[in-house]
């Protein structure tokens, strides 16, 4: 049997229409030529075609009248094998490499693969796929969303949805999968706190955050956790003292209370770019902002409010107040206060100077000087009203995290004590040894726990990476001398959900 194609359309007919310019094969020559394979032990057709399609064995069911297997095999590989039969260019590919001969009468390839489709389109045997989509939100769209293996979910992409704002009038665009480990994420993770009824997390590299760290959604509707690299680093917590024991950084009380020691954390985490602000904590359930110019400022909060000691004492796990609300919608993500050693650890910065300025160690009271901690943060030395200012507004750290200087006192997890919850040969241990995923002392006085970073209402010494205050867990504000100012939080959690 020779090879044969359908029969072509002349020109004349071709000029007064659209239609194809090949007729359609007859069920008795479309079996005829199918026939022509001699289903070869390596099939070449197979190996040459981009798409690996079993061509042999639609061909072998062609022949034998069982098209609408035929069609099934043809499109498990295929999603449009009717578009494949007309424009594939099979001369160099599939019916190129046939073996039957070389003079090019290879088996007719391309023109049974439409025969095969266009009867199951007539007979009604095609039947789409019906995905589970996940529709585009207002962030990013299905962009740096996780998707999990074996889930049978199909991302759709619209540009014009990604960004706000944003639209495509002409021009390419591409889509990039990434994958990566889940006990390795990428350097951001933001929820959608607008999302009650459903998980919305995003993840984002430094350079794909949308409209940047400081974008207001950011700061209002979303919260977004920066991952901090302090697995097994090695560091030094609290203020050092100089060769007559004395403070370095010239605090009067800096040796009674911030005793400086090694820390060693065992795992990365993520952790607040901002405190929390009045409209998250609106959007957790917690008390409205008195008005829109209000949604940026950090949020007011007791440590009760976050952590009530009815469901759980530190540093026991807490399961109520509105950490069981951003563990339901992250999906299981151990949201919680930090602990004051992950705390100091993402203020310095991988710095050792009083401010994450990084001021050379050793310099002028190691940077303990306003000028080196005017840029990061407010204070009452620079904030005379002492009015909480809107978050993100002075530089970031070098981790990339606002506002861990002044504006709002934040809450640790820890109880206080003077001594970090370490007797006095622990400490001296602590000098050459580093004390691992330190977590405070056990219950203590008055139930008062660890307040970090300063305020509005108070000077800029007692915003020092390394100083530390403390609060009654019902109040909000710390209880040393002088303005305390107000106290608010900054949310950590590890790397990974509990259900992972």
């Amino acid at each position: 049997v020779g090879r044969e194609m359908p029969e072509k359309r002349d020109a004349s007919s071709r000029a007064q229409d659209f239609h194809e310019i090949y007729r359609e094969f007859a069920d008795r020559k479309a079996a005829e030529q199918a026939s022509r394979c001699s289903q070869c032990g390596v099939p070449y057709c197979q190996s040459h075609c981009p798409l690996h399609n079993n061509i042999p064995d639609w061909l072998k069911l062609t022949a034998e009248g069982r098209l609408q297997e035929a069609y099934e095999i043809s499109q498990a590989t295929n999603t449009f094998p009717e578009i494949c039969g007309r424009i594939c260019p099979q001369d160099r590919l599939c019916e190129g490499n046939c073996v039957i001969e070389k003079g090019f009468d290879s088996v007719t390839i391309g023109a049974v693969e439409k025969y095969i489709t266009d009867t199951a389109w007539e007979k009604g045997w095609v039947k789409p796929p019906k995905p589970v989509r996940e529709r585009a939100q207002s962030v990013g769209g299905d962009v740096n969303r996780l998707v999990k293996a074996g889930t049978g979910r199909l991302i759709s992409w619209s540009p014009d949805r990604s960004r706000e704002g944003f639209d495509l009038d002409s021009g390419r665009y591409s889509l990039k999968l990434e994958k990566w480990s889940l006990q390795d994420p990428p350097a951001y993770m933001a929820l959608d706190l607008t999302q009650t009824t459903q998980t919305n997390l995003r993840y984002y590299a430094e350079h794909e955050i949308p409209g940047g760290a400081t974008n207001e959604l950011f700061k209002t509707d979303w919260l977004l956790m920066r991952r901090i690299p302090a697995k097994d680093v090695t560091w030094w917590m609290g203020i050092a003292k100089d060769a007559y024991g004395n403070s370095v950084e010239f605090g009067g009380y800096d040796v009674a209370r911030s005793p400086h020691h090694l820390v060693k954390l065992s795992a990365d985490y993520y952790i607040g770019v901002y405190p929390l602000t009045a409209r998250q904590w609106n959007r957790l359930g917690g008390s409205a902002p008195a008005s829109e110019a209000d949604w940026e400022r950090p949020a007011v909060i007791s440590y009760h409010e976050m952590r009530p000691a009815s469901d759980g004492v530190w540093p026991n796990d807490n399961t109520g107040g509105k950490l069981a609300t951003l563990r339901e919608r992250s999906g299981g993500y151990k949201f919680d206060l930090p602990t004051e050693a992950q705390w100091e650890y993402a203020c310095r910065a991988l710095t050792a100077s009083a401010f994450c300025d990084g001021s050379p160690v050793g310099s002028n009271k190691n940077g303990n000087m306003l000028a080196n901690a005017t840029d990061y943060g407010w204070y009452s030395d620079n904030t005379p009203d002492g009015a909480l200012q809107p978050v993100g507004r002075k530089l970031p750290n070098g981790f990339g995290l606002y506002d861990m200087h002044g504006n709002v006192w934040e809450w640790c997890g820890d109880f206080w004590n003077a001594k970090c919850g370490l007797s006095d040969d622990q400490l001296v241990q602590a000098q050459t040894v580093p004390v691992e995923d330190p977590v405070g002392p056990s219950l203590e006085w008055w139930e008062n726990h660890a307040l970090r970073g300063g305020s509005v209402a108070s000077t800029f010494d007692l915003a020092r990476s390394g100083d530390r205050s403390f609060g009654w867990l019902y109040c909000v504000s710390t209880t040393l001398t002088g303005p305390g100012g107000q106290s608010g939080i900054r949310l950590a959690c590890p790397l990974t959900p509990v259900s992972e």
